[in-house]
């Protein structure tokens, strides 16, 4: 698959600090109308964007100027977008998180958060709610 077949959603994160802006510039970028709660974000990754744009990645630029404090509806939404991703990367291509600030460069520590043994297992334990005819073969 070449790069061009690619749709790519990108994401400015000094306009994400709540669970509504994500959802409304996810609804813009796709151009489709989505629910905003984390398990319909969970099937609209797995389904309805592939469904209507294909393989698709995401681009969240100035990662660092969303509100990562304590465990914000944005962190609740990185996890579901890493796992997402982790777990159908023939639709999901990839997940860029772009720091402008120097110090703010290594995404490792939300990888690694996200990448868990728990974390992934409860991921896979809601996933697995879904009726057979909503998971992609």
């Amino acid at each position: 698959m070449s790069e061009k077949d690619i749709y790519v959603i990108e994401l400015d994160g000094t306009k994400l600090q709540s669970r509504e802006d994500f959802f409304r510039d996810l609804s813009i970028a796709t151009d489709l109308d989505l629910v905003p709660n984390l398990d319909a974000l969970d099937e609209d990754l797995a389904l309805q964007i592939p469904f209507c744009c294909g393989p698709f990645k995401v681009i969240w630029h100035r990662a660092e100027s969303s509100d990562w404090s304590g465990y914000s509806e944005i962190t609740k939404i990185l996890g579901v977008l890493f796992f997402a991703q982790q777990r159908d990367p023939d639709h999901f291509i990839g997940l860029e998180l772009v720091f402008d600030s120097e110090e703010n460069q290594d995404a490792s520590s939300f990888q690694a958060a996200y990448s868990s043994p728990g974390y992934v297992a409860e991921r896979k334990k809601r996933a697995n709610k879904l009726p057979d005819r909503f998971r992609l073969k």
